[in-house]
C-alpha cells in the first residue's frame, strides 16, 4: 500500500496538480479515499517545473502499451529523494524550493518515434540513456542546450543523418554513446573541440570518410569505438597526441596504409583492435613496448614481413591475435613470449612459423584458447601434461611429428575441439580407441599402424575398390535432393568445431575448425525458410565454419571438370547497412587453381536471401579435389550475425565438356518450323522498340493535357519538372557537374542528385531518353548507374548524386581526388568498370553501350564504379552482326550517335556494324588512362598533341609497360597487377575485334580467376614483327587522319 501510494503522489507531483505535502496530510483530490501516511513523513518536496514535465511526458508518449514498464508507466518514475526506480532522478533544493530531473534512464522500454525536442528544456540534465529503443530520424538541435549534461547513450536504435556539429557545446559531455544506429557521412571536424570527452562509440554505423585530425585534439579522450563502418585512408598521425587513450576499436572498415608512427606515444593503451582493414608495411615494433596492454588484435590486415624475434613487454597481455604474415625467404622462429603468462587467448595462424612450439606454451595455466594452424612448425607434442586448461586446439597444416599424445585427444571427449590435421605424426594415442566428432585426424600422419581410417595418412585418395566418378554433388548443410536431373548427396552432420566428415560411400568429405567466438553457442548449419530460387531445397541450407572448411572429392576420374560452388546469404533478413561488409572470407580450389579473395556473398548477389554462382574449370590429376574457404578475419563478427566466417550451399562438379540441362519443352500437338536466335532476337528488339515508342506517345499525349506534370516511364519515381528546375537554381551553370555535358547537381527534399537534361525537342533527344530509361530497366547490376528517375517533359534523367563525380573528374580534376587514387582503388575502378560491361554483354539483351569514356564512368564515395549514360547502347545478337544496324531512322526518329572520341572503336569511327568488342576497346583505352593517370589525347602547343595509345604502342614494343605508370604512385603499386593490367589493355585496344578478349574474360583475370601470361612482356619485340607474342596483330599507332577526326573539345 505505501508503495503504491508512493507512486501515485509522484503521478500527482509531476502533474503539479498537487504538493506532495498537502497530500501527505491527508488531503485529497478528486473524492480519492485518504489513505495513511508512511512514517517517518517527508518534508515538502517541491514540484517539477511546467516544462521539464512537459518534456518526460513527450518522452513517455513514445512508450508502448505493452513496454516492459507497463501502461502505468508514470507511476515507476521516482525522484531520487524517494529512490523507488532508477528510471529519473531528480534533484531538489528545499532551500530554493525547486526540483530538477538530472537522470532519464529508459534503456529497453520499447519507445518509438523521434526524439521529442523538449528534451533540451532540462537544463540540469546530466545523464540521458535512450539506448536499446526503436528511436528513429536525427538528433534534435535542441540538445544544444544541455550544458550539464555528461552521459548521452543513444545506442541500439534506428537513428541516422550526420553527427551533430554542436557537441564542442556540451560543455560537460564526457561519454557518448551512438554506437548501432545508422548515423552516415563523416566524423564533424567539429569532434575536437569536445573539452572533457572521455568516451566516443560511434560503432556498427554507416559512418565513412577519412578521419579528421581534429580528433586528435580531444586530449582527455580515454576510449575510441569506431568499428564497422566505412572509414578509410590512414589513420591521422594526431591520434598520437591522445596520451589518455586506454582503449582503441577500429576493426573492420577499410583503413590502409602504415600504422603512425605516432602511435609510439600511445603508452596507456590497454586494447588494440584493428582487425579486418587493409593496414600494410610491417608491424611496428612501439606495440610490443606498450607494457600496459591487456588485447592485442592485428588479424585480417595486409601486414608485411614477420613477427619480431622476440616479443617482450606485455606481461599484462591476455589476448593476442595475428594472422596472415608472409614472412620472408628464410624461417621464423617461434617468438619469444614467455613472459606473457597471463595468456588465455593465444592466435598465431598462418604466421610462417618455422621450428618447435616452445614447451613453455603447454604451462600457461590460464590459455584457454591456441590456434597455430596453417604454419610450418615442426617437433613434437609432450606427451605428459596433468595441468591445462584448454578448450580449443587448432595445429592445423603443420609438420609436427612424433605422437599425438593421450592428454590432448582426451580433451575432445569432454567437448573440447582437437585439430590436430595435416601434420606429420606417426602415432595417435586415443583413451578408448574412438575417435570423437570434435578430434581431427584427417591426414595428421606421415605414417600410421592403425589401417582401419586410411584417411589419417598424408596424401589420401580414393580406396582401390571404390567406384571412379566423373561428378559430385553436394548440398551442403542440406538434405539430399534432386536438382535438374541431378541426385545431390545429404550434406547434415551437425559438427564442425574440428571436425572430419567421410561420406557412406567415401567419394567426398568435408573438414572444419573454429569455434564462434562472440556466440552463445556453436552452430555450423543455416537453414531459411524462403530463398528466392525455385531450388529451394538446395539453396535453403548452408554449410558454415568460423575459421577453415574445406571440401575434398576423393574419387574423381582424372580430367578437365567444371566446378560450382552455389552460395546465398541466409545468415541474416534484412540489407540495413549494406555498405559495411559483413561475411568476407577467401575461396581456393584445387591448391590455387583459382583464388577468390575477400568474397562476400550478399555483395556479389545484391541482397540477402538470393543466389550467387561462381564456375571454376578445374583440373584432376590423382583423383582429388579441394575446395577450400577460409576466414582471414575480415568482416564482421557480431553484428548482424555472430556466425560469421565462410559459408557454401552446394557444390556441382561435372566433366567440362556437359552441357547444362535444358528443361524439356512441352510437347506441341503440330511439327513446326524451328526459329532461329537471330530471328528471335530481332522480333524481340523490335518489341522493345515498339514498346519504346509507343511509351514515347503516351508521354506527348499526357504533355499536352498536363503543363507541369510528370510521367513515370519504367524505374524510378516521377519528377516534376519545376522542383527539378528548383532543385537546381533553374540549372544554373554554377550547378554543372565538373565538364560532363549537361548534367547538373541540385538538392531536392533533402537529398543531393544529379539531373541529366538531354535534348527536349529533337528526335534525337527523344530517342537517347527512352533508349536511356528502357536499358537502365531491364538490368540490375552493382556497377551500372541505377535511375532514381525521369521528367519525360524536358528529357531529364535524375541520378543519386556521386560524390566523387566521374572517373575524368577524379584522374584528370583536382589533385586532391587524384590523391586519393591510390593503387588499389585504380584497380577497384578498373575491375568495377570491366564488372558493368561483362554484365551488359551477356545480359539476354546482349547491350552494347558505344560511348565508354571517363565522364560517364560515374563514382561514389568509395569510388565504386557506376557506368551511365545508356542513350547510345544498341541491341547485339551473336548470330548476326548487324542484328539492329546503325541506320539513320528508326521506329522513335532519327538514331543519335556520339560524338567522336578517342576512346572509340576504329569500326565505330568507320560506322561498320558494332559488336560488344567495340566497349572491349574502349575499356582498354580507359585501363590505360588508370594506369597512367594521363589522358588519351593531352593537347600541345601548334598541333603537336601527345596520343597515349601510341605512348603505349611503343613501350609494348621495348618491353617496358610499367613505365606507363602513374609517377603519382611512385613505387605503391604492385608491379604484377600493374602489368597485368596494362597487358589486357594492350589485348583490348587490338585493331582487329575478332582479337580481342571478351569482358567476362577479362573479369576472370582482374578477379585472379584465369591465367594471364605477362612473362613476355618485360622481353623487347622485333620491329619488323608482325604478331605480339600473344599471337595477335599487333596495335598500329594512330594515324593522323583518324587523329583529326576526333573531337578534342568533346572528348570525355
Amino acid at each position: 500500500m505505501l508503495k503504491v501510494l508512493a507512486y501515485f503522489l509522484l503521478f500527482m507531483a509531476l502533474n503539479g496538480q498537487t504538493s506532495l505535502g498537502q497530500v501527505m496530510n491527508g488531503q485529497t483530490c478528486n473524492g480519492c479515499p485518504p489513505a495513511a501516511a508512511p512514517s517517518p513523513q517527508p518534508p515538502f518536496l517541491p514540484p517539477l517545473p511546467e516544462e521539464e514535465v512537459d518534456a518526460v511526458k513527450s518522452l513517455l508518449q513514445l512508450m508502448r502499451p505493452y513496454s516492459p514498464l507497463g501502461p502505468a508507466y508514470f507511476f515507476n518514475l521516482s525522484c531520487h529523494y524517494i529512490k523507488f526506480s532508477s528510471a529519473l532522478t531528480c534533484n531538489c533544493t528545499l532551500e530554493d524550493k525547486t526540483c530538477r530531473v538530472v537522470t532519464i534512464y529508459l534503456s529497453g522500454q520499447d519507445l518509438t518515434g523521434s526524439i521529442p525536442p523538449e528534451i533540451g528544456n532540462l537544463s540540469h540534465l546530466e545523464s540521458l540513456d535512450l539506448s536499446s529503443n526503436s528511436l528513429n530520424g536525427s538528433i534534435p538541435n535542441t540538445l544544444v542546450k544541455l550544458s550539464q549534461l555528461s552521459v548521452l547513450n543513444l545506442c541500439d536504435n534506428k537513428l541516422g543523418g550526420a553527427l551533430p556539429k554542436f557537441l564542442p557545446e556540451l560543455k560537460s559531455l564526457r561519454s557518448l554513446y551512438l554506437c548501432n544506429n545508422l548515423f552516415n557521412e563523416s566524423i564533424p571536424r567539429e569532434i575536437g573541440g569536445c573539452p572533457k570527452l572521455e568516451y566516443l562509440s560511434l560503432s556498427n554505423n554507416s559512418l565513412s570518410g577519412k578521419l579528421p585530425d581534429e580528433l586528435g585534439h580531444v586530449s582527455t579522450l580515454r576510449g575510441l569505438f569506431l568499428a564497422e563502418n566505412q572509414f578509410w585512408g590512414r589513420l591521422p598521425e594526431s591520434l598520437g597526441s591522445l596520451a589518455h587513450l586506454e582503449r582503441m576499436y577500429v576493426m573492420n572498415n577499410l583503413f590502409d596504409d602504415q600504422l603512425p608512427q605516432s602511435f609510439q606515444k600511445l603508452t596507456k593503451l590497454k586494447t588494440f583492435n584493428i582487425r579486418g582493414n587493409a593496414f600494410n608495411k610491417s608491424i611496428p615494433g612501439y606495440i610490443f613496448e606498450w607494457d600496459k596492454l591487456e588485447k592485442l588484435v592485428l588479424m585480417g590486415n595486409n601486414f608485411e614481413g614477420h613477427l619480431p624475434n622476440k616479443i617482450l613487454g606485455l606481461p599484462n597481455l591476455t589476448y593476442l591475435s595475428i594472422n596472415n604474415l608472409p614472412g620472408g625467404k628464410t624461417g621464423v622462429l617461434f617468438p619469444d613470449i614467455y613472459n606473457m603468462v597471463s595468456l588465455s587467448f593465444l592466435t598465431l595462424r598462418n604466421c610462417s612459423l618455422t621450428g618447435p612450439i616452445p614447451d613453455y606454451i603447454w604451462w600457461f595455466t590460464n590459455l584457454l584458447y591456441l590456434d597455430l594452424s596453417f604454419n610450418n612448425l615442426m617437433g613434437i607434442i609432450p606427451p605428459d601434461l596433468s595441468q591445462f586448461q584448454l578448450q580449443f586446439i587448432f595445429l592445423r597444416s603443420n609438420n609436427l611429428s612424433g605422437t599425438v599424445p593421450g592428454w590432448l585427444t582426451s580433451l575432445s571427449y569432454s567437448g573440447s575441439y582437437v585439430d590436430v590435421s595435416e601434420n606429420s605424426f606417426t602415432n595417435v594415442t586415443l583413451t578408448d580407441g574412438n575417435i570423437s566428432p570434435n578430434l581431427n585426424l584427417f591426414e595428421c600422419c606421415s605414417q600410421y599402424r592403425d589401417t582401419r581410417s586410411k584417411w589419417q595418412h598424408a596424401g589420401y585418395y580414393c580406396a582401390n575398390d571404390t567406384q571412379i566418378y566423373d561428378h559430385l554433388y553436394i548440398n551442403c548443410g542440406g538434405k539430399a535432393t534432386s536438382v535438374d536431373g541431378r541426385d545431390y548427396e545429404a550434406d547434415t552432420q551437425s559438427y564442425g568445431g574440428s571436425t572430419f566428415f567421410l561420406s557412406a560411400n567415401k567419394t567426398w568429405a568435408y573438414s572444419s575448425m573454429g569455434t564462434f567466438l562472440e556466440a552463445s553457442e556453436d552452430k555450423y548449419i543455416l537453414d531459411k525458410t524462403y530463398i528466392s530460387n525455385s531450388d529451394a531445397s538446395l539453396y535453403s541450407n548452408a554449410r558454415i565454419a568460423p575459421i577453415s572448411l574445406k571440401y575434398y572429392g576423393f574419387c574423381l576420374k582424372n580430367d578437365n571438370y567444371t566446378v560450382k560452388l552455389d552460395f546465398a546469404e541466409i545468415g541474416w533478413d534484412t540489407n540495413t547497412s549494406s555498405t559495411i561488409r559483413k561475411r568476407v572470407f577467401d575461396v581456393e580450389v584445387q591448391g590455387g587453381q583459382h583464388y577468390l579473395r575477400d568474397f562476400d556473398i550478399q555483395k556479389e548477389a545484391g541482397y540477402v536471401n538470393r543466389v550467387f554462382t561462381k564456375k571454376f574449370n578445374v583440373s584432376v590429376n590423382d583423383s582429388r579435389l579441394e575446395i577450400h574457404l577460409y576466414w582471414t578475419g575480415k568482416g564482421s563478427t557480431y553484428t548482424p550475425t555472430t556466425y560469421y566466417g565462410p559459408s557454401i550451399s552446394a557444390i556441382t562438379v561435372k566433366p567440362a565438356w556437359e552441357l547444362e540441362p535444358e528443361p524439356e519443352p512441352e510437347p506441341e500437338p503440330v511439327p513446326r518450323k524451328k526459329i532461329s536466335s537471330s530471328v528471335i532476337a530481332g522480333i524481340v528488339g523490335s518489341a522493345v522498340v515498339l514498346i519504346l515508342a509507343l511509351s514515347w506517345a503516351l508521354v506527348r499525349i499526357r504533355h499536352r493535357k498536363l503543363k507541369d506534370g510528370g510521367l513515370e516511364l519504367f524505374p524510378g519515381g516521377v519528377f516534376d519538372f519545376n522542383k527539378l528546375k528548383a532543385a537546381t537554381n533553374s540549372f544554373d551553370p554554377d550547378n554543372k557537374i565538373d565538364v560532363a555535358g549537361n548534367v547538373y547537381k541540385g538538392e531536392l527534399d533533402g537529398i543531393q542528385i544529379a539531373v541529366k537534361q538531354l535534348s527536349a525537342k529533337s528526335e534525337e533527344g527523344a530517342h537517347e531518353f527512352i533508349t536511356a530509361i528502357g536499358t537502365i530497366s531491364a538490368l540490375k547490376h552493382p556497377n551500372l548507374a541505377t535511375l532514381m528517375g525521369s521528367c519525360a517533359e524536358q528529357n531529364l534523367l535524375v541520378y543519386k548524386y556521386m560524390e566523387n563525380v566521374s572517373l575524368q573528374h577524379a584522374l584528370f580534376g583536382p589533385a586532391e581526388v587524384k590523391s586519393e587514387l591510390n593503387w588499389e582503388t585504380r584497380y577497384k575502378i578498373c575491375l568495377g568498370v570491366a564488372r558493368g560491361l561483362a554484365c551488359l554483354h551477356e545480359s539476354k539483351q546482349q547491350v552494347i553501350h558505344c560511348n565508354i569514356k571517363p565522364t560517364n564512368i560515374l563514382l561514389d564515395k568509395d569510388f565504386t564504379v557506376k557506368i551511365s549514360d545508356f542513350g547510345y547502347s544498341q541491341f547485339h545478337d551473336s548470330q548476326r552482326v548487324d542484328a539492329r544496324p546503325n541506320k539513320d531512322k528508326t521506329a522513335l526518329g532519327r538514331l543519335p550517335k556520339p560524338k567522336i572520341t578517342g576512346h572509340m572503336a576504329p569500326e565505330q569511327i568507320q560506322g561498320i556494324p558494332l559488336t560488344p568488342k567495340a566497349d572491349v576497346y574502349s575499356f582498354g583505352i580507359i585501363a590505360l588512362e588508370i594506369v597512367s593517370g594521363q589522358e588519351i589525347i593531352t593537347l600541345r602547343s601548334k598541333g603537336s598533341n601527345d596520343y597515349l595509345l601510341n605512348t603505349a604502342s611503343k613501350l609494348e614494343k621495348e618491353g617496358n609497360l610499367l613505365a606507363l605508370v602513374d609517377q603519382d604512385l611512385k613505387s605503391k603499386h604492385k608491379p604484377k597487377e600493374a602489368l597485368t593490367m596494362l597487358c589486357l589493355a594492350m589485348q583490348c585496344v587490338n585493331q582487329s575485334f575478332d582479337l580481342r578478349p571478351t569482358m567476362s574474360y577479362v573479369v576472370n583475370v582482374l578477379e585472379g580467376n584465369e591465367k594471364f601470361d605477362i612473362s613476355s612482356a618485360s622481353k623487347p619485340r622485333s620491329t619488323h614483327s608482325g604478331s605480339t607474342s600473344h599471337g595477335e596483330t599487333s596495335n598500329p599507332t594512330i594515324s593522323p587522319s583518324t587523329s583529326n577526326e576526333i573531337d578534342d573539345s568533346q572528348r570525355h
